[in-house]
């Protein structure tokens, strides 16, 4: 019951769907749900857990497009940055930057970057190439200890996780867990994650 169901039941209906805006999941708007997952291959059990949540998200972010964009670039030492002015100039509002990776290795441009960014006016973040077989703990206290003191404007830090090191889903998590719950008490702020799905 309630106000949850009634945006659910709008958003299915701006989907297709035909539902009664009652706050109530009662069978009719199972029965859509059920539809809506089997129409997008998901497991069509009737329940809004977040996959099923996200899909919904993702398909009315097509239809409706997003309210508002921000530019923002992503770069590491492999990348060439010319002008940091002309970023700025070109609507770029932020930039993270690669700092770590692993339980050792030190983006060599990370420090001069991380203050060039700040004297250019782009907001700035860092984030930290993630190996989940690492120590975690040691990850984030190294990720930590290179990027230093955040500033009020500086974004919160990333945890960027494009590998699995051929380990466990299990583990995977557990590490991923312990890192951000070490960044976010190291940094004191509650840290981002950048993954593929």
């Amino acid at each position: 019951f309630g106000d949850d169901v009634k945006e659910l039941q709008t958003k299915l209906n701006k989907l297709g769907s035909n539902l009664v805006l009652d706050g109530y999941f009662g069978f009719s708007t199972n029965f859509e749900v059920q539809k809506f997952q089997k129409k997008n291959n998901l497991v069509a059990d009737g329940l809004v857990g977040p996959i099923t949540l996200n899909k919904i998200n993702y398909l009315l972010n097509e239809i409706d497009g997003p309210k508002e964009t921000i530019t923002g670039i992503d770069i590491y030492h492999g990348d060439q940055v010319g002008d940091w002015t002309k970023l700025k100039e070109a609507g770029v509002k932020f930039v993270f930057l690669k700092a770590t990776e692993g339980i050792k290795f030190i983006d060599p441009l990370f420090k001069s970057r991380w203050q060039v960014a700040k004297l250019s006016g782009l907001i700035r973040g860092a984030y930290h190439f993630f190996r989940p077989a690492k120590n975690a703990i040691v990850q984030a206290q190294l990720f930590c200890d290179t990027v230093g003191e955040l500033n009020a404007e500086d974004l919160p830090l990333v945890l960027d996780w494009e590998t699995t090191d051929d380990t466990s889903f299990k583990s995977d998590k557990e590490n991923a867990m312990k890192f951000l719950i070490k960044v976010e008490e190291l940094s004191g702020k509650r840290p981002i994650i950048y993954t593929s799905p």
